[in-house]
């Protein structure tokens, strides 16, 4: 394969997730009407740092072929749960953006922000969701390492 040919992708997702001292990885395959499929556990030694670690892995295993998931530590992102916005959908997640004020230690103008919704159970009663916010700095970061 030549430099310029691009990365085939292989199917499923492979989940990185670095533990302190150990970076583990868990590629699963879905098929529908099938049960997920654990193709590939393993769990890594970080010798040096994580990076260094994640960087080796990258070759050492080609995470480049496939698409990759990790879970920030707890820590680095924040949940809560809070009442629905009574905004139009396209403004959700500005409108939360300042009702996460002053229950997060970054600045929030830059934050990555998302929201879900919590299914209503019950007539009358006032729509939930949960926002979860990071800072911007911690996601480039995860990113850049997949």
């Amino acid at each position: 394969m030549s430099a310029f040919s691009p990365v085939r992708r292989k199917p499923g997702c492979l989940a990185i997730l670095p533990q302190g001292k150990r970076i583990s990885l868990a590629h699963v395959l879905r098929r529908a009407g099938a049960r997920p499929e654990i193709c590939m556990l393993d769990s890594f030694a970080v010798e040096t740092t994580e990076l260094e670690a994640l960087q080796r892995l990258r070759s050492a295993r080609q995470l480049k072929a496939y698409a990759c998931t990790t879970l920030m530590p707890s820590g680095e992102y924040n949940i809560a749960q809070l009442d629905a916005p009574n905004v139009p959908a396209e403004e959700r997640k500005e409108a939360l953006r300042w009702a996460l004020k002053g229950m997060v230690d970054y600045p929030l103008e830059t934050a990555c922000v998302d929201v879900l919704d919590i299914p209503m159970q019950g007539v009358g009663r006032q729509a939930s969701v949960f926002a979860v916010s990071a800072a911007e700095n911690l996601v480039r970061a995860r990113r850049t390492f997949l």
